[in-house]
């Protein structure tokens, strides 16, 4: 059987119950695309489109339904305390006689000097660069002299 041939077997009543359920239909795929929407919103909005909760019509407001406390008029203020206000340290590097920051010991510690050269220089002729900085690293090492014997 057909739609058509179906359509045309049905009784007022029934077009009027389909009619009927498409628009209950069409309500619910509205709240739908609405709650879709509201997601949306909490996912990708801007911080202040986030969480704003519209109150729900189904849920009655505890407004008036609690009553509100009486104070009066000629009660004193609350008591209120003095805090001391905070102070930060000044830091180490912005003291005007502090030393240059690095390891600090004497001339009997053996130190040995690695240098690293530039692979993007190192075919070139010493008069074809200049050299603008230089990066000094210190590391401590503990040399296991067991090993040696």
């Amino acid at each position: 059987m057909t739609l058509a041939e179906r359509a045309a077997r049905l009784s007022p009543a029934d077009i009027i119950a389909l009619l009927q359920r498409q628009q209950a239909l069409e309500a619910h795929n509205l709240q739908l695309q609405q709650q879709n929407q509201w997601f949306k919103r909490q996912l990708f909005g801007r911080k202040s489109e986030r969480r704003l909760l519209t109150p729900d019509a189904h849920q009655l407001p505890l407004a008036g339904i609690l009553p509100a406390p009486e104070e009066p008029a000629d009660k004193p203020p609350p008591p209120t305390e003095t805090v001391k206000a905070y102070q930060r340290r000044t830091r180490f590097s912005a003291l005007p006689d502090a030393e240059e920051v690095g390891l600090r010991f004497d001339g009997s510690v053996p130190v040995r000097v690695i240098a690293v050269p530039n692979p993007a220089v190192a075919e070139l002729a010493p008069a074809a660069y200049e050299i603008i900085g230089e990066k000094v690293t210190w590391r401590l090492a503990q040399l296991d002299l067991t090993r040696f014997g």
